[in-house]
């Protein structure tokens, strides 16, 4: 009786053996509802009769594990019919038309099927030729051995000893050169290329009481002299005799112009404004500074001193200054 067991033991076994051995042979195919998957042809079939575009879509998840993104209209019911078709196909079969979907390919396992490039070659075995020798190792040192030959140079007995070069093609020696940044001369102070020889007066004006000196500073260079009429103020400095030093003109600094955007320009009044002068400082010494109103006079358009005495003469004088007051002004700003 055991012995009628053992028998029937091992011929059970080689049956699962072979029913797996058969199975193990067969290529891989996934089955779902309406799609069908063949792993070794990497193909896909379909039948699908009036079935839900979102079934079909979830169902091509969990055969070929593809996500398909967008998936527009899940509840239509469709009807699909294919063979033999690549995942992109299908999933073009799946779509309603001119729709653009984006496919994330799951991580199915591609059988591997080797190409024509990595079969090995057949043919006749290499023979090679009668008297051929065969290349040596790269173990084998095989440098050839090198023979002096003719007149070998010999060493110089005597070293090196360096000569002085001179003459008026060659540099000088390095330690004749100048050298800079071993000196302990203390540094001096840069020239002043410019001299401040102009003073910038600054004169406040106010509604009804005269200019007066809020600033007086030296600046460097020397004011060009004006030739033309560009304001309704004129200044000069006179000397002690009489004679004009300079003179100028200058814009009412009380008037505001503004421009509204319709086009429209009107003008009114500070209440206060500033204006700069800029006088020769040798012109100060002993000179008088004058300020007169020529709004009411018909000026020329070039400045001469004949214009500049009528000016004098016939404007609404504004401000009578000596030059001193200008000067203490400028010592202090100094200090």
């Amino acid at each position: 009786m055991p012995r009628i067991l053992q028998r029937l033991s091992s011929a059970l076994l080689a049956a699962l053996l072979v029913g797996s051995c058969a199975q193990w042979g067969k290529p891989e195919v996934a089955n779902g509802r309406w799609i069908r998957f063949d792993a070794v042809a990497q193909r896909y079939s379909i039948d699908a009769q009036q079935v839900p575009r979102g079934a079909l879509f979830d169902e091509l998840k969990s055969v070929a594990g593809a996500d398909v993104r967008p998936q527009p209209e899940r509840e239509a019911v469709v009807t699909v019919q294919g063979r033999d078709l690549d995942l992109d196909a299908l999933v073009a079969l799946l779509m309603p038309p001119g729709t653009r979907p984006t496919i994330r390919p799951g991580e199915r396992e591609v059988a591997a099927v080797a190409t024509e490039t990595a079969r090995p070659k057949r043919g006749e075995p290499l023979r090679p030729a009668a008297g051929a020798v065969a290349k040596p190792s790269a173990e084998v040192d095989v440098t050839p051995e090198i023979r002096r030959t003719g007149t070998i140079k010999a060493a110089a007995d005597l070293p090196y000893a360096p000569r002085e070069v001179s003459g008026r093609a060659t540099k000088p020696q390095a330690a004749v050169l100048l050298r800079t940044a071993d000196t302990q001369e203390p540094k001096k102070p840069l020239v002043a290329r410019v001299p401040r020889s102009s003073v910038r007066v600054q004169l406040q004006f106010e509604e009804g009481v005269p200019p007066r000196v809020v600033d007086a500073r030296a600046i460097e260079g020397r004011a060009p002299p004006q030739r033309f009429v560009t304001g309704s103020y004129l200044y000069a400095l006179t000397a002690a005799d009489g004679r004009v030093l300079e003179a100028g003109t200058f814009q009412d600094p009380l008037v505001e112009h503004s421009y509204l955007p319709e086009g429209q320009h009107s003008v009114g009044r500070a209440k206060s404004g500033v204006v700069g002068i800029s006088i020769a400082r040798e012109n100060l010494n002993g000179a008088v500074l004058r300020v007169v109103d020529v709004s009411a006079l018909a000026m020329p358009r070039e400045l001469d001193e004949r214009t500049v005495r009528l000016a004098l003469e016939r404007g609404k004088s504004a401000l009578q200054l000596e030059a001193a007051v200008v000067l203490r002004r400028l010592d202090q700003e100094a200090k």
